[in-house]
């Protein structure tokens, strides 16, 4: 008699486990298809609302809301005052993309194909591009007489009294040392000696001096 009453409150908790189960699964596809609507051809129009944040610089992250971005991110493009931005997801009514660098201040518009044509978008508010310094040593360190001028690597090498630096369309940075004044080179890790200045004589506020590179 006892085994009779049991088997219908087991019947019944078993029954209430698989309907909460069902129950999830469903609200997680409908949260999904929230997310990831389903575009009919009727109602397949690409559109934009707001994005965030509308301020930063390199490496930020927007996450940019409209409508049928789709999820496919070779669909989706975006771009900040010109320059694209890398798209890192599409997930129907939101995309994410990352601010490149030197991007500036400007409008930013999403792209989304739509079969051979590309429908384009553009948020209403602009996004500031803001960079912050950041102020390092290159290499070397303070010396307190030239004696203590080295070339070498950028950890080892030293110069006395540097004045002046200019870049050359190779990327090598030229530095003019006071006092001598010597051009160092710096290319490709290494700081050289570039060019050696010997002052023959000083007069009458003329200079007379030769040149020795030193390739």
């Amino acid at each position: 008699m006892r085994k009779i009453i049991q088997y219908p409150k087991l019947f019944f908790c078993a029954c209430d486990y698989i309907t909460d189960v069902v129950y999830g699964r469903m609200q997680r596809r409908k949260n999904i298809q929230d997310v990831t609507p389903e575009i009919s051809a009727n109602d397949a129009v690409p559109r934009v609302t707001m994005y965030t944040p509308t301020t930063g610089g390199k490496g930020t992250i927007l996450t940019l809301y409209g409508t049928h971005f789709g999820t496919d991110l070779n669909n989706v493009r975006v771009t900040v005052n010109g320059v694209d931005a890398e798209v890192t997801g599409a997930f129907g009514n939101i995309a994410t993309a990352e601010v490149a660098r030197n991007s500036g201040s400007g409008a930013v518009k999403v792209y989304v194909k739509k079969g051979e044509e590309e429908v384009e978008m553009t948020y209403g508010t602009l996004f500031e591009y803001s960079t912050s310094p950041i102020v390092s040593t290159y290499f070397g360190f303070k010396i307190d007489d030239k004696s203590g001028k080295k070339y070498g690597n950028l950890q080892e090498a030293r110069l006395w009294k540097p004045m002046a630096i200019k870049f050359d369309n190779e990327g090598s940075l030229y530095i003019i040392q006071d006092e001598d004044p010597d051009v160092a080179m710096v290319k490709n890790g290494q700081v050289s000696l570039f060019l050696k200045r010997l002052i023959d004589r000083w007069r009458l506020g003329e200079q007379n001096a030769r040149f020795v590179f030193f390739p």
